[in-house]
């Protein structure tokens, strides 16, 4: 049975997103489950339901960042991958669609777009598993 409110599982560090995040809880279309780093992830995986979209949040200092987008490839095999990031760099988007990611966006994306990108997300993951 589909649920039809989809999950998001946030991977990284959310704090610098919280805006993004607050305003996507308060809207009620999506359930939040979070998840710090793969290590929290794998400690509480058995304790969530598995997620429509994970939604990997970059770390603002560089090397952080290319170390998170490293977590892709585990990340992808359990739902569909979207990438947010503080950075408005070509780089990042580039690297993280060449990692196999649903797609990418900033904190400055309009939050009409951001929810478009995850229900779009979500549905590609609800056909793969169907």
């Amino acid at each position: 049975m589909k649920n039809p409110t989809p999950r998001v599982l946030v991977v990284g560090e959310a704090s610098p997103f919280g805006s993004v995040f607050a305003q996507l809880q308060s809207s009620g279309q999506f359930q939040f489950d979070y998840a710090a780093d793969l290590a929290e992830l794998r400690a509480t995986a058995r304790h969530h339901e598995r997620p429509n979209v994970i939604l990997l949040a970059l770390p603002h200092e560089r090397s952080a960042a290319e170390g998170a987008l490293s977590w892709l490839e585990l990340l992808k095999q359990r739902a569909a991958v979207v990438v947010i990031g503080s950075r408005e760099e070509m780089y990042f988007y580039l690297a993280s669609m060449e990692r196999g990611a649903f797609d990418y966006f900033t904190c400055h994306t309009p939050l009409p777009e951001v929810v478009r990108v995850l229900e779009n997300a979500a549905a590609a993951f609800d056909r793969q598993v169907a």
